[in-house]
């Protein structure tokens, strides 16, 4: 059986994991605007990657610009539903968890940009490919988006065997099959209230023999 989180530490992985992961967003945009003007140019591995400051006011990778109120609403629903399954599920799989906290944390990442700023802040540009300027959130929205289509497919909530529920309702317990639970009660060493007694012996007349009283000899 894979190894599941119960509910109190999945929600703890997923708020700190997400905590840190925003965190890392929010400082590294801090940096690259307090060290860079916009269009400026500051390489990191030459030919690999560059940092280059440019803002804008669409979704991760600069796509539908202008739609900035509608994406912040978007994504606090999605953070939302993100704690409220955490919650209400009682187990859930590393992967899930994993993949929620950095859907959730690239979201409200570009979210807080948008509120303070009205646009977002990207600066890693990948010089290997023709491909979308980006920031940390970005990064975290696309890495899990993947993680969480790898769960659906090959870990995911229909594939799962849920565990037996156990006293505290999550899983905790263990079932025989009643294969089991016939033969332990059918067992000599396990005592049941409705075992039938076990039959007299008789002598060879068919009567039973009589009992020793004190002080008298009995049958020998």
């Amino acid at each position: 059986m894979r190894p599941r989180l119960n509910r109190k530490a999945s929600l703890a992985v997923l708020l700190s994991l997400m905590t840190v992961l925003l965190l890392a967003d929010v400082l590294s945009k801090m940096a690259v605007r307090s060290q860079l003007l916009p269009g400026e140019v500051l390489p990191l591995i030459p030919g690999v990657i560059e940092l280059r400051l440019i803002f804008n006011s669409g979704a991760a990778f600069g796509l539908f610009a202008g739609g900035g109120v509608l994406f912040v609403a978007i994504a606090f629903l999605v953070v939302a539903a993100i704690v409220v399954n955490t919650v209400l599920r009682p187990r859930h799989a590393w992967l899930e968890i994993i993949s929620s906290a950095l859907i959730a944390a690239g979201a409200l990442g570009n979210s807080l940009d948008r509120l303070a700023d009205g646009k977002v802040t990207d600066f890693f540009n990948l010089l290997f490919i023709d491909f979308a300027i980006f920031n940390v959130a970005d990064a975290c929205l696309t890495c899990g988006a993947v993680l969480l289509v790898i769960w659906t497919l090959f870990g995911g909530v229909a594939k799962a065997s849920p565990a037996p529920a156990g006293r505290d309702g999550e899983g905790d317990g263990a079932e025989l099959p009643p294969a089991a639970v016939a033969s332990a009660a059918e067992s000599p060493l396990l005592g049941s209230a409705s075992a039938e007694p076990p039959a007299p012996v008789c002598n060879s007349d068919g009567e039973p023999p009589a009992l020793a009283h004190d002080g008298e000899d009995g049958p020998r």
